[in-house]
Order: structure tokens, then C-alpha cells, then sequence
């Protein structure tokens, strides 16, 4: 029994543990500082693209998280309607978006690729339509990709939740 207490205890709480430790040192630079804000003029464009297929009950939250964002350049926001046969539309045309509607649900994969093709900016931040994104998300995204010129992309931490808005344990793994 001693080895499958450490195969399935032992390592993945070392693992875990390791990670955590890992992860305070985001959001800091090389030498330890803050990366200060860049100003209005260093600000890009973006576009953010959501695919939506039947979420009349979580985009209004998502698209009001992304009307809280500090990001003070060019901003633009993609609804891609995947054939919802609810409310889905109607609720996104309440919101300063452009809204691309299709006939039919052709998957979230294609969704995807038709906000893209529409999409006009130099980047493209992709949100699920049942997410909220932190006020600060978008110019921390484009920030990070700013300071990297070597990286062609990144991603934002995603905290879990259940529906009530609560804290669980999966959010403390992922």
C-alpha cells in the first residue's frame, strides 16, 4: 500500500504544492518589478470574438464584464449567434457589438473561425460566452504579448465557479 500512497497522494500533492509556489511569481518581470501600464498611445486594437449558441442566460454577465475592461485603445466586440434557438440574439444586439448571426449551429470550432474572419484588428482575444473576464484581462493580454515579441500568444487565468457565483475546489486546481 506504501506505493500507491505515493503514486496518488504523495506526487500530486508535491506537484500541486510546487505549482502554487510557481504561480505567485506571475505578473512579474525578469528582475522582480511590476510591468507598468502602457499609456493610451502604446494601446492596440483588439478584437474580442464570442461564440454563442443558446446562452441567453450568461451573456448579458459576459458582455458586461467585457464593457467594464480598462483597456483605453481600440476595442472591438464580435457575437458570433451559433443558430441559438433563444434569446441569445436578442440580448446580444442590446450591446455595442457586432453581431453575426448564422442560420444554422455549425459548432463552436466554426464560430470561431467566422468572428475571426470578420474580426479587424491586429489582435483577438477569444471568450466563451458563459465566462467574465477580470476589468483588467484585455490590456493585460495585450500587454503580455507587447513585452514578449517573441510569443504569438497567451492566455488569461480562468477561475472556476459554480452557478451561483462560488468559489469551489475546482477552481483552486485549475
Amino acid at each position: 500500500y506504501w506505493w500507491y500512497y505515493i503514486l496518488l497522494a504523495f506526487f500530486p500533492t508535491a506537484f500541486f504544492i510546487a505549482w502554487r509556489l510557481l504561480s505567485f511569481k506571475e505578473g512579474r518581470s525578469v528582475n522582480g518589478a511590476t510591468p507598468d501600464v502602457p499609456t493610451a498611445e502604446e494601446e492596440t486594437s483588439v478584437s474580442i470574438v464570442i461564440p454563442a449558441y443558446n446562452e441567453e442566460a450568461n451573456l448579458a454577465r459576459c458582455l458586461d464584464s467585457i464593457s467594464k475592461q480598462d483597456f483605453r485603445g481600440k476595442l472591438e466586440v464580435i457575437v458570433v449567434n451559433d443558430g441559438s434557438t433563444d434569446k441569445t440574439g436578442i440580448i446580444a444586439s442590446r450591446y455595442p457589438v457586432s453581431l453575426l448571426e448564422m442560420e444554422r449551429n455549425v459548432g463552436k470550432a466554426q464560430a470561431l473561425n467566422q468572428g475571426l474572419m470578420r474580426s479587424k484588428n491586429e489582435l483577438i482575444v477569444f471568450s466563451d460566452s458563459d465566462s467574465e473576464m477580470a476589468d483588467n484581462a484585455v490590456s493585460t493580454l495585450a500587454r503580455s504579448l507587447r513585452n514578449r515579441p517573441d510569443a504569438h500568444a497567451v492566455a488569461g487565468k480562468v477561475l472556476v465557479r459554480d452557478a451561483l457565483g462560488r468559489e469551489n475546489l475546482l477552481q483552486c486546481f485549475q
